[in-house]
Formats: structure tokens, sequence, C-alpha cells
């Protein structure tokens, strides 16, 4: 008997046969909790917070300690508060841009995928009955959304990313101007 290890692998790159003993274990790594993140960077939130920021912040990039890692190399090159607030937006509109672009392109490939986003206006998770519905397979992987247990032990699709969570959210088709934003996502 032997060990394999498999980092970050998406479904249809795992050998059939390796899957098929049914002794594999799958471990999942959600975001980590805002607050463990940026406990290791309190210049960042500290900036974040002067230029009344940080809710918009940790809304777009979320849990992901790599994206704080850049957008705090991009703060600490700035050297003036209006450096910083320029950094810090031009950061989330990279994040949302993104985003944007993703969910236009899976739209553009796949039509019906415009109705399973509409239904996450307003909502954070929807039905995965959805995509038999909608005759739509998820791709694998697929950087938009993904499937979860709901509250009801029921498979429910959420947005891969939290800036993908506020496109669908709000149904942006452009980056919102930064007052725009701050309205957009409450403290």
């Amino acid at each position: 008997m032997g060990l394999t290890v498999i980092v970050d692998a998406s479904p249809n790159s795992v050998p059939p046969d390796l899957l098929s003993s049914r002794r594999q274990k799958v471990i999942t790594v959600d975001n980590m909790p805002d607050a463990l993140i940026m406990s290791e960077f309190p210049d960042l939130l500290e900036s974040m917070e002067a230029i009344q920021l940080r809710h918009v912040v940790l809304a777009v990039v979320g849990g992901v300690p790599a994206t704080a890692v850049s957008l705090n190399a991009d703060v600490q090159s700035a050297s003036i508060p209006e450096q910083v607030e320029v950094a810090v937006y031009k950061f989330v509109q990279e994040e949302l841009f993104i985003a944007i672009k993703e969910c236009s392109e899976a739209v553009r490939h796949r039509p019906k995928m415009q109705e399973i986003f509409d239904q996450f206006r307003g909502s954070s998770e929807v039905d995965c009955d959805i995509l038999g519905t909608c005759g739509v397979e998820l791709q694998s992987p697929d950087k938009i959304l993904r499937v979860v247990r709901g509250q009801e032990g029921k498979p429910v699709l959420v947005p891969a990313t939290p800036a993908i969570k506020i496109v669908l959210h709000h149904g942006l088709a452009k980056v919102p101007a930064l007052e725009e934003l701050r309205a957009l996502i409450p403290q």
C-alpha cells in the first residue's frame, strides 16, 4: 500500500483508477478568516482604516493570504496617504475587473450561465438544481462557481472568490468608481 498526495488538483486531473478505490481523502482549504490574515499585516490594516477602505478591501479580496501579500507590497510602495488610496483602489479594481471578465467569458461561451448568474443577485448561494434546469455543467476546474454543502445539507453553488461574489451579487458589468464601491459594500 502506497501513499499518493495530490495538491490543488481539479477532479479531471486525478487518474480515474485512483478514485475508483474510494480510499482517497479529499481536503478542501477555504479562505482564512480576515482577522487571522490581517493580524499578520498590522501596517496594511492601519493604512486601509486611515483611508476608510478596510471593509471594501476585505470584501473584495477576502481571506486569501497571497492576495494580502500582494496588496501589502503595493501599499508599502506608496509614500503619502493619497497614493495609498490610489494603490488600494487600483488593486481592488484589478480584482473586480478579472472577476467581471471571467463571468463575461463564461456567458459568451455558455449563454445559459447568465440565467444562473442572475440567481445570485441579492443571494450568496443558489441551489445546484439550477444546473440541470439550465442544462449547464460546471467546468473543471471552475474559477467562477463552486459546489458546497448548503445549510440544509443539499449541494449549493457559491461564488469561487470574494470578488466574484460581489460581481454576481450586484450584477456588475464594469468596475464601479471608488465612491460607488464604498456604497455597494456595507461596513
